[in-house]
């Protein structure tokens, strides 16, 4: 059946309490804003899965992100919830071995795409400060990327 590998490491932020000034009473910011524009968030959880699969030079390799959500404000000041994601990638591999022509050997034929479903990046506003429209700290503007790759060793 192959051989399959699976990871997975996730963080949880349990509190983060954070005074203005030394005068001032801490505050929670676990799953608030950080840059005020709705750049960044103090996130409570973040986390990555990954599965590969090896088998007679194919290999398929899947990965999940996840990002919490956190408060932000919309163009009122109004608090409203940036959404937490999952991004998915993956690839598909196969590695020619010797048993085929001797010109085909160790070469590597690999099909894959990054944002695999194609998610947009969550809204946020920043209370209208957001020139993005996303937490661009958190996110690029990169939607579904597809790359065909061919390599050989010699």
């Amino acid at each position: 059946m192959g051989r399959f590998e699976v990871s997975t490491s996730f963080t949880f932020l349990d509190s983060y309490k954070k005074a203005q000034t030394r005068l001032d009473p801490l505050s929670e910011l676990v799953g608030t804003d950080v840059t005020g524009a709705g750049e960044d968030g103090y996130l409570e959880w973040k986390g990555k899965v990954n599965l590969d699969w090896t088998f007679k030079g194919f290999n398929v390799f899947v990965s999940a992100s996840y990002l919490d959500g956190f408060e932000d404000l919309d163009t009122d000041g109004n608090p409203f919830d940036v959404k937490s994601t999952w991004i998915f990638d993956a690839q598909v591999s196969y590695n020619f071995r010797s048993r085929f022509a001797p010109w085909l050997s160790d070469t590597k034929v690999t099909l894959g795409a990054r944002n695999l479903f194609d998610k947009d990046p969550p809204f946020a506003s920043g209370f209208g400060g957001n020139s993005t429209g996303y937490p661009g700290f958190l996110y690029t503007s990169e939607n579904q990327f597809v790359y065909l790759s061919v390599g050989r060793k010699f």
